[in-house]
């Protein structure tokens, strides 16, 4: 009697054969598309994957695959952002689940030999050149009182707002006005929360909170506006202590 014997060939693509433990690479562009799958550092030429678009999608696969592997990642994981200004048009949150483990981390890098920004701020377009020194443009939202903004960048430099008086470059930090943002605080208004209308009663006091973002040595200075003059004084020197 003769035996048949079978030789099965078992086909399988050499990336198939990758272990569990093998890194994961997922990649953020800002031209990416975050219905893409993120495993793609470049857009494929027929638009059917690329990179994500933003940081919280890839920190929701993350989590997702976390999910999938049983709670506890198996594999560690990079999260690669190619070059650009990457905006978030809200806070990154990231807590202890978005963790990986001493053998399989979650890492946020920049993609090898490029610089990407991560920004909190905003693009503003449509401005219009009004002369030689001054740019303008219409922010709806601001002028609607929806929206505010205390520093304006142009490339990698900070512009100087319209303001009054001049800007004085001798004087860039005490020079002009520090203007902010009126804060409405109960039935009283001011800058700082509180009304600061007519003080000028001898014990008078105004105190305010102020968050120290580090250890340090720091300079406040405090400018502010008088009409003395219908009190019968010219200023308030020697009337006012800090």
């Amino acid at each position: 009697m003769k035996s048949l014997f079978l030789l099965l060939v078992l086909l399988v693509p050499l990336h198939a054969l990758a272990g569990a433990n093998d890194e994961l690479t997922l990649y953020v562009a800002p031209k990416g598309n975050d219905t893409w799958s993120g495993m793609l550092a470049s857009p494929a030429a027929d638009g059917s994957g690329g990179p994500f678009a933003t940081l919280a999608r890839a920190a929701e696969q993350v989590r997702a695959l976390r999910k999938n592997q049983g709670g506890t990642l198996t594999q560690p994981v990079q999260i690669l952002l190619r070059a650009g200004t990457h905006f978030l048009t809200e806070p990154l949150v990231l807590t202890p689940e978005d963790s990986g483990t001493v053998d399989c981390p979650v890492t946020f890098a920049t993609y090898p030999g490029e610089k990407a920004i991560i920004s909190g701020g905003r693009p503003v377009t449509g401005w219009k050149k009004v002369d030689a020194a001054l740019w303008a443009t219409d922010l709806p939202e601001v002028r609607g009182g929806n929206c505010y903004f205390r520093t304006l960048r142009v490339n990698d430099t900070w512009a100087i707002q319209a303001r009054e008086p001049n800007f004085d470059p001798e004087q860039p930090r005490k020079g002009g006005w520090l203007f902010a943002r009126q804060i409405v605080a109960g039935e009283k208004q001011g800058l700082f929360g509180v009304g600061v209308g007519k003080i000028h009663n001898v014990g008078d006091r105004l105190e305010w909170a102020a968050e120290i973002p580090a250890e340090g040595d720091y300079t406040v200075w405090v400018r502010y506006g008088h009409r003395m003059k219908n009190y019968n004084l010219d200023t308030m020197d020697g009337r006012t202590v800090f």
